[in-house]
Formats: structure tokens, C-alpha cells, sequence
């Protein structure tokens, strides 16, 4: 874990849907919103970096 504060962890979350796909945007957003809680509940030992992409199906 020491190796990892020194530096940025990006997640990317890549979802298929359609343009404009309201539910789909909104099920990301919980998602990223848990895994902010739980990055919170372990300290946020290193900075953590989520982007997400949409895909079109």
C-alpha cells in the first residue's frame, strides 16, 4: 500500500446503454457513489481517480 500514496489510482467504469440512457447514468452514479462511501470507510489511502464510459450498444 506504501507505493500506491505516492501515487493516482484511476477506475474506470465503462456501461453500454443508449444515448441520453437516464437509468443507466443513474445506476453509475450509484455505484460510484458506494465505492466513494467505502474508499471513505478505509481511509482513502491513496487518491483514487473514477471516470466512467458510456458505450453505445
Amino acid at each position: 500500500m506504501t507505493l500506491l500514496t505516492d501515487h493516482t489510482t484511476t477506475l474506470y467504469i465503462a456501461y453500454g446503454g443508449e444515448a441520453g440512457d437516464d437509468l443507466g447514468r443513474q445506476r453509475v452514479e450509484h455505484v460510484i457513489a458506494l465505492i466513494r462511501q467505502q474508499w471513505r470507510q478505509a481511509g482513502e489511502p491513496y487518491r483514487l481517480v473514477i471516470n466512467t464510459d458510456p458505450m453505445e450498444r
